[in-house]
């Protein structure tokens, strides 16, 4: 097989900004918007915010104290949002944010001293439920039924994302071994 040639153009090729393209929900097609009011307490702003976020269904609460959130894509992949420079474009990709100082426009962009506190606050972190880890695999929970696609809550440490297909099940007694077999460890989900 020979390989192509590359022929020189005879100019640079400006680059061409590229399309922003943002998943929306299927049913809702509008981005959510937000009047942030540096007046009101901290709490409801962060409270607000979150609430819109959480709405789109792929934002998760990382389990444990040290605060963030998780975007759990359909296919599994995740990306963990732990600080200030992770949630700033996370905001700009999904809302329209309009901040205020009394009747005052001030921006459509937080500053990453509050960025940086609604990763560690309740106020903002109640609003995603939170995971404990990810799968493409079935999962046992401990009452021995297995995880379904999508989110399941069996409490505390048992809190899952599946990303793969449902449970086949078999009545043999080779079954469980072949699916511990190719059960993986579950990944960090902090990156």
């Amino acid at each position: 097989m020979s390989q192509p040639s590359i022929i020189p153009l005879p100019r640079p090729i400006q680059p061409q900004r590229p399309k922003i393209v943002v998943e929306h929900d299927e049913i809702d097609n509008r981005r959510p918007s937000m009047f942030w009011d540096e007046e009101t307490p901290a709490a409801d702003n962060y409270t607000k915010l979150g609430q819109l976020l959480a709405e789109r269904g792929d934002l998760f609460r990382l389990a444990g104290d040290e605060g963030g959130i998780v975007v759990i894509r359909r296919d599994g992949t995740t990306k963990a949002i732990s600080t200030a420079a992770d949630l700033a474009p996370l905001i700009v990709d999904r809302m329209d944010l309009s901040i205020y100082l009394g009747d005052k426009p001030k921006g459509t962009k937080l500053s990453n001293a509050h960025l940086a506190a609604m990763l560690r606050t309740e106020a903002f972190l109640s609003c995603f439920r939170t995971v404990d880890g990810v799968t493409r695999v079935p999962l046992f929970l401990p009452d021995f039924s297995t995880t379904d696609p999508g989110y399941s809550d069996a409490g505390l440490g048992h809190r899952y994302f599946h990303a793969g297909k449902q449970a086949e099940l078999s009545s043999s007694l080779r079954q469980p071994r072949a699916i511990q077999a190719k059960t993986p460890s579950l990944p960090s989900l902090r990156g």
